[in-house]
């Protein structure tokens, strides 16, 4: 694919590996690069000045959505922030302050995702 057929750059990160591949596969049939990291620890590797959004789990073992989103805004401000969780996070974003951040239930509804992409 020419990097003019690149609809963006996704970085997903969850340790549900299962969603997780499913979820790389949706995106880049819909012409998305996707970076896909299933361990926290890989997150450093990273380039985040050419990525576009971050859909990340809230409750990810070995550290926090919040904290990855917030070092990920640190290197690109206009990075867009999709957190994915089993849980009711409304609450906590409040708590968070990650402006702009955007929340999806698992499972993850693969046409509510492409939306909230599409919106960036």
């Amino acid at each position: 694919m020419a990097m003019s057929d690149v609809n963006g750059r996704v970085v997903l990160v969850d340790d549900d590996r299962e969603m997780l591949q499913e979820l790389e596969e949706m995106l880049e049939f819909e012409g998305f690069q996707i970076i896909a990291v299933p361990i926290v620890e890989d997150i450093g590797e990273v380039d985040w000045t050419d990525v576009d959004t971050l859909v990340v789990d809230f409750f990810i073992p070995g550290s926090s959505g919040p904290e990855i989103a917030e070092n990920a805004r640190l290197m690109n401000p206009d990075v867009t922030v999709v957190f994915v969780s089993g849980a009711d996070l409304n609450h906590l974003l409040e708590r968070e302050h990650i402006p702009g951040a955007r929340v999806l239930s698992k499972p993850v509804d693969p046409d509510a995702l492409l939306e909230l992409i599409d919106k960036t």
